[in-house]
């Protein structure tokens, strides 16, 4: 995870927006791809934080977001949380986001029979 967090400061370092957008996406994908959450998991730490422009973390965030419906329930679970927990404090900067995380999660916990859960993530 060190690893990670290097390359995190790296992209975040590239002046250039598209190129850092693009690093950025691939960290994003290589993570997605092989279902690596704690990866994942820093991943929606870095993208949240105030130092990352809106116009990155928002598309970044909503693509991984909308990625986590191939996870399998328990994984999917703790990275709605993670997430939720991230972005939540900016709530005014990431509303599409914690939308897209509100829905994912409550069908997360529909098809758990969950229901009350469900209702409260919504």
């Amino acid at each position: 995870e060190t690893d990670l967090v290097q390359e995190l400061t790296r992209v975040a370092a590239i002046s250039e927006t598209t190129s850092r957008t693009s690093a950025y996406r691939a960290l994003l994908d290589t993570a997605l791809a092989a279902h690596d959450t704690p990866a994942i998991d820093s991943i929606f730490q870095h993208l949240g934080h105030e130092s990352v422009p809106l116009i990155v973390s928002r598309a970044l965030l909503s693509r991984a977001i909308l990625s986590l419906r191939a996870f399998p329930e328990a994984a999917r679970e703790r990275l709605c949380a993670a997430a939720l927990d991230v972005l939540t404090p900016r709530a005014v900067s990431f509303e599409e986001q914690l939308t897209l995380l509100h829905t994912t999660q409550a069908a997360l916990f529909e098809a758990q029979s969950r229901w009350t859960d469900a209702a409260r993530a919504l």
